[in-house]
């Protein structure tokens, strides 16, 4: 997918979720612990659309300022999308045992996190992860494996978690817990095939009617657009 494709997806996606957002602010389940955490979640994903954004920008631009913009970018994008799985991973035990002191005792799933972070910062004197060439254009390295990894790791451990937890739960709670574990990480391996690292994980947005019960037609009527916007992207990407 072209820059500027993956570009007007990004700020296509950023602008329902924004929408989403404001929806979520006028009902009256705000300052439910369940609710604030979703809410943390979609602007966690906003902001790595951001930084992916600029990360994009500032890559293969022959300055100095733009070198290390690029660097800082891509450093945050790569430990915030461990932590935004970590956040998922919270929002799935929190549904499954309604307990915040069970997600204190586990550190909020943010270990893989902190790996990240540590991976990161090493990094920065050794390229583990990427590394930013003299002509300012990024690349992989091997560990940045570490961070497919990390994700799906949790994935699992959610989806495993879910499933031995099915019968306190009624129908319609884990079919929507299940979407949205499983299309993050279908569409994080067609992600990797054909749009890079981590938008498959706008894919989940497909989950919010059930789960925060927003208005059915203005949430499906955005989410189709989204859909057929990815599809018109991957159609272009096959072809040329």
């Amino acid at each position: 997918m072209s820059i500027n494709s993956g570009f007007q997806l990004n700020i296509y996606t950023i602008i329902i979720l924004f929408i989403l957002l404001v929806s979520m602010f006028t009902k009256r389940e705000t300052y439910k612990v369940s609710t604030r955490m979703l809410r943390l979640i979609m602007l966690t994903v906003v902001t790595l659309l951001v930084i992916e954004i600029f990360s994009w920008m500032f890559d293969g631009i022959d300055k100095e300022y733009a070198y290390t913009l690029n660097y800082i970018f891509n450093t945050i994008f790569f430990v915030v999308g461990v932590a935004a799985a970590g956040l998922f991973t919270s929002y799935i035990d929190y549904m499954n045992f309604r307990s915040k002191s069970r997600l204190k005792k586990r550190f909020y799933y943010m270990h893989m996190a902190i790996l990240a972070l540590i991976l990161a910062i090493i990094n920065i004197f050794t390229p583990i992860i990427f590394s930013i060439s003299a002509e300012n254009v990024y690349s992989r390295e091997p560990l940045i494996a570490v961070g497919f990894i990390s994700v799906y790791l949790l994935l699992v451990f959610m989806l495993v978690q879910t499933f031995k937890n099915r019968k306190k739960l009624d129908d319609n709670q884990s079919l929507s817990m299940y979407v949205f574990i499983l299309l993050p990480f279908i569409g994080g391996v067609l992600q990797l095939f054909f749009f890079g690292l981590l938008i498959g994980s706008l894919l989940t947005l497909t989950t919010l009617r059930k789960l925060v019960n927003l208005p059915l037609q203005k949430v499906y009527r955005a989410l189709n657009q989204i859909s057929l916007y990815k599809i018109k992207l991957l159609g272009m990407q096959i072809l040329y």
